[in-house]
């Protein structure tokens, strides 16, 4: 998953005590299917007038969790499942005299707050991750792997979609919604390769497809919403095709038909994925020992560009790059030590420091702010004026994982 961890902007770190579970019958009161959904992906959403959120989290769930066999059973899980609780007036969080959420009713009763886990709400309809709990062969649990399920949003219905692959690493998943169905889009990395793989849910069914295998990195969208069908990967040349590159090669593929085209080749360029939103396709390219991110329209191959969608967004080479929601010529980006951001303007590269001090924690770039936590305080910076605001200070107990979960003011 693309770790949108962060949905909202308020930390929360405990929920409730004490928890209603939904009966064999399913959940009352369930949000209309086109109500509207907030903060999609990730640990904590909001639809309708419910927010929908996991009330723990295990960082390592392979090592930290002492019996496997009984931490993740369906129905009995109470750490890490996924909850909900309705929101008061100007969907506020109601909470009791201790600060805990009133009327919370559990959803979800699988592990899905761990380092690979996360939830969308699509419809009437929950996606989410949980570790896979059968053994192999030998009798010993594969919790290393991960299942992919779908459940109604009422609790009731669970299925599997998928499973990774036994030994996979460095896996990245989202749901993508395009042309009104909904598709589970998987790389994982197996021997030493990445692999995509596609499982679109056909209601009664789920069909699965291989999109792309031999990949050195991929990007999909950021949005669960698509508005292309594409994600992107990058690799070496195959044996038997006629380019000659010392460099590598950007491949496009469908997640629909599952074809795949070369969007781009350089015999002299390695170019390295950062994102694609905005309908661009954003990455560095490396060139005679210079490293610069650029940004290209992403629905049509760069043969056909002749250079004229290429937009320069750096100017010298930065640790992380952070793409900035309906403004597609800026990007945030840190040198290790500073916060930028940096933008086109006529042709040419403007930088504008935002933070002059060490950031090395950004959360999220969301509505205008780019979310950052120094020493257990989380802030935001405002992108047009920089005005640097308090989100939150979320104090010693802080064990690495934030939450966002209600808009600030």
């Amino acid at each position: 998953m693309r770790k949108y961890l962060l949905s909202f902007v308020m930390i929360i770190c405990a929920c409730a005590m004490v928890f209603a579970g939904c009966s064999s019958k399913g959940l009352k009161d369930n949000p209309a299917t086109d109500a509207q959904i907030l903060g999609n992906g990730g640990f904590a959403i909001q639809k309708g007038d419910y927010l929908y959120y996991v009330n723990g989290y295990v960082k390592d769930y392979a090592t930290e969790l002492d019996d496997y066999k009984k931490d993740n059973v369906g129905g009995k899980v109470v750490y890490g499942g996924i909850y909900r609780t309705k929101l008061g007036t100007g969907n506020t969080l109601v909470k009791d005299e201790k600060g805990f959420l009133k009327n919370s009713e559990r959803v979800v009763s699988k592990v899905v707050g761990y380092e690979q886990g996360g939830f969308y709400i699509v419809g009437d309809y929950i996606y989410y991750a949980t570790p896979y709990m059968r053994e192999d062969s030998n009798g010993v649990i594969q919790n290393e792997r991960i299942s992919f399920n779908r459940i109604k949003i009422d609790g009731t219905k669970n299925k599997e979609m998928y499973v990774t692959e036994d030994g996979a690493t460095e896996i990245d998943w989202q749901i993508a919604v395009y042309d009104n169905k909904t598709h589970l889009v998987v790389s994982q990395t197996v021997d030493s390769s990445k692999d995509v793989v596609v499982i679109t849910d056909k209601g009664k069914k789920f069909d699965k497809k291989t999109i792309a295998q031999g990949a050195s990195e991929v990007v999909m969208s950021e949005d669960v919403n698509w508005s292309s069908e594409n994600i992107f990967f990058t690799r070496g040349v195959n044996e038997g095709e006629t380019y000659t590159t010392s460099g590598n090669l950007i491949v496009k593929a469908s997640i629909v038909s599952g074809n795949t085209e070369v969007f781009e080749l350089d015999k002299a360029t390695t170019f390295k994925l950062i994102a694609l939103n905005n309908g661009r396709l954003y990455l560095t390219k490396t060139a005679s020992s210079k490293t610069y991110l650029y940004s290209y329209n992403a629905n049509e191959n760069l043969f056909n560009q002749n250079g004229q969608s290429e937009i320069q967004l750096s100017n010298d080479a930065y640790t992380n790059y952070y793409t900035i929601d309906g403004v597609p010529h800026s990007v945030v980006a840190t040198d290790g030590t500073n916060l930028y951001k940096f933008s086109n303007v006529n042709g040419q590269v403007k930088q504008d420091l935002l933070v002059g001090e060490a950031v090395t924690n950004v959360v999220k770039v969301s509505d205008g702010y780019v979310y950052y936590y120094n020493e257990n305080v989380v802030y935001r910076i405002n992108l047009q004026n920089g005005e640097k605001q308090t989100v939150s200070n979320v104090g010693e107990q802080f064990t690495g994982k934030v939450f966002l979960i209600d808009k600030a003011n």
